[in-house]
């Protein structure tokens, strides 16, 4: 082989390397864009926290939303605390636990208003799974947004009870 051959075979590779270098690599938002909700939780022992800038939500919506499962039992026992989720008794754990389909979407108010619209500040949302011991933190600047998570979350929960 020529030498010219050799630089070609080297250049190749190199971008095919460059190439799933790129596709591997996790994108990640810096710091400063990330919610606070995501900052104050991504540091605690017993919860995995994740934050999506633009979790899609359909062909044109698509909202900031940081996701929280807890590892632990203290970690879960933090998040209920801090969401007011509702400890179930043990007695209804079964009902209320044991299906990993039951999701429960409820408003948080805001503390400090973000969004004035025409005659109300709009409520971020919690998706809560005790199955999966996870909340959902979606930050709403629209009746929209709002209208269309629900919506979703209610046609993912009627697929999968039609499904069994």
């Amino acid at each position: 082989m020529k030498r010219t051959d050799y630089i070609t075979l080297l250049i190749c590779l190199l971008a095919v390397g460059v190439a799933l270098v790129v596709v591997r690599c996790p994108r990640t938002v810096p710091w400063e864009q990330c919610s606070e909700v995501y900052k104050k939780y991504s540091q605690m022992d017993g919860i995995n926290a994740a934050y999506i800038k633009d979790y899609r939500i359909n062909d044109t919506l698509t909202v900031a939303v940081t996701l929280l499962e807890a590892t632990t039992d203290s970690g879960w026992a933090v998040l209920q605390e801090d969401f007011n989720v509702p400890v179930v008794p043990k007695e209804y754990e079964e009902l209320f636990c044991g299906d990993s389909n039951k999701v429960s979407v409820e408003g948080v108010p805001k503390k400090v208003p973000l969004y004035f619209g025409e005659d109300t500040i709009y409520n971020d949302l919690i998706v809560t799974s005790r199955y999966r011991r996870t909340i959902a933190h979606f930050v709403i600047t629209s009746r929209e947004q709002k209208r269309l998570i629900i919506n979703k979350h209610l046609d993912d929960k009627l697929k999968n009870e039609a499904t069994r």
